[in-house]
């Protein structure tokens, strides 16, 4: 959020604008846009807090003006969400209190675990707002799915989670492929349809390095 990403064929506002017509059209009015843009605008400010060591192993907002903002659009006192990334809670046995502080790195993890989960939440409701208007009490087939595929997600640093999220996208991408791409091509030959061929990427390569189970050599996760 601190840089600016500027694409000469893209017109953002007009993006911006799209989208919102799109939301009013499930259902959506201008006032619970505005709260999601709220709760988006806090998110790209929480993100920019930092945090400074101190001496005694604890840490201060480094970026006062940027956590003073994301607890304004949150509408949180900008001292109650300060000691929330600062520090943790214990009870002990006897059910007495401590605020313990964080060190700095621990109160990033924090930052970003409070960032994922308004975002997780604010995504779910968006999904319940979508099912909710395309609900029919009429017997349909058509759907709506929405596919995110092939491709490895590269990030400085990548876990195994991470691999793992990439493996099944490369499997999915490569079972539409099949389904979508070489399938239909044959139903095309087949009734002597006059037609284009389309050269589908093919990652069986990069399927096959991480799950082969037999020849030379043998895939990641068998």
């Amino acid at each position: 959020s601190k840089g600016l990403v500027h694409v000469p064929a893209i017109n953002d506002a007009e993006r911006a604008t799209d989208a919102m017509v799109a939301l009013r059209t499930i259902g959506i009015d201008a006032s619970a846009q505005h709260g999601m843009n709220t709760v988006l605008a806090a998110l790209l400010h929480l993100g920019n807090a930092t945090f400074v060591p101190t001496d005694d192993d604890a840490c201060v907002v480094g970026d006062r003006g940027a956590m003073e903002t994301a607890a304004r659009l949150l509408q949180v006192p900008w001292a109650t969400l300060e000691e929330a990334l600062t520090s943790r809670t214990m009870t002990s046995m006897s059910n007495s209190v401590y605020k313990i502080p964080l060190k700095s790195q621990e109160a990033v993890y924090s930052r970003d675990a409070l960032a994922k989960a308004l975002y997780g939440t604010l995504f779910d409701w968006l999904v319940l707002r979508v099912n909710a208007s395309l609900l029919t009490q009429s017997e349909t087939r058509a759907f709506i799915g929405v596919l995110d595929i092939f491709g490895f997600e590269h990030f400085v640093h990548n876990s195994f989670e991470q691999l793992c999220i990439n493996f099944a996208n490369e499997r999915l991408q490569s079972h539409f492929n099949a389904n979508v791409f070489r399938q239909e091509q044959e139903i095309y030959v087949r009734e002597a349809i006059a037609w284009e061929p389309i050269a589908e990427p093919d990652n069986g390569a990069c399927i096959a390095m991480l799950a082969n189970k037999s020849g030379h050599p043998v895939g990641l996760f068998p």
